[in-house]
């Protein structure tokens, strides 16, 4: 059944829009419980999520609502480095948690945005080298894609843990990945990142 009603409200929000999303506000707490929770159903928890929050550029998300859906969604890089594709079963897709998280970070500024980046700079010493380049591949695009404000706020708070993930040993993916971090995010600003480490 809860399967079902999540299916729903994915097609309900992206259908009915403004009509919908202040019902789906309030169920936000139960359906965080529920991604908590490691629920088998959290690839159709997300999905819904992602559809309400693109139908919600227009309504101001509160505050604990926003932090908690932060905390959960961030909470799905481990599953989500595992498979790739959205598996029988509720498994969250990558690019379904991107949308996601892209989506929340435009509901909110640069200090709420530290705490989505704080919990996703936690994975870069996970044990579990996908865990680590996902949640990296991640941090990266929401850079990429929220624009230098973003960036001109919180890259001090980033870029220590960009250089540590530089000189990783025995994972060329991850360095690569850092290298390419880099040149995003130097195009960005203008600026060297190393001026960031001295300052």
């Amino acid at each position: 059944r809860l399967r079902l009603f999540y299916l729903l409200c994915t097609s309900w929000a992206g259908k009915l829009r403004e009509v919908f999303v202040p019902y789906f506000e309030s169920i936000l707490g139960p359906t965080t419980a529920l991604l908590e929770s490691q629920s088998s159903l959290s690839g159709e928890i997300v999905s819904a999520l992602g559809t309400f929050l693109e139908a919600s550029t227009e309504i101001e998300l509160r505050r604990e609502h926003w932090a908690a859906l932060s905390v959960c969604l961030t909470a799905q890089v481990p599953a989500v480095s595992v498979s790739k594709v959205l598996q029988k079963g509720g498994q969250v897709d990558y690019r379904t948690l991107e949308t996601c998280l892209l989506r929340l970070c435009a509901l909110t500024n640069a200090f709420q945005w530290r705490d989505t980046q704080k919990q996703l700079i936690h994975y870069f010493s996970d044990e579990n080298p996908k865990t680590r380049l996902t949640a990296l591949r991640l941090l990266t695009t929401l850079y990429y894609k929220s624009g230098t404000v973003f960036v001109e706020a919180l890259l001090a708070d980033f870029i220590p843990s960009l250089f540590e993930l530089l000189e990783v040993e025995n994972d060329d993916e991850l360095q690569q990945q850092a290298l390419e971090t880099r040149r995003i995010l130097e195009k960005a600003t203008g600026e060297n990142l190393e001026k960031f480490l001295v300052e």
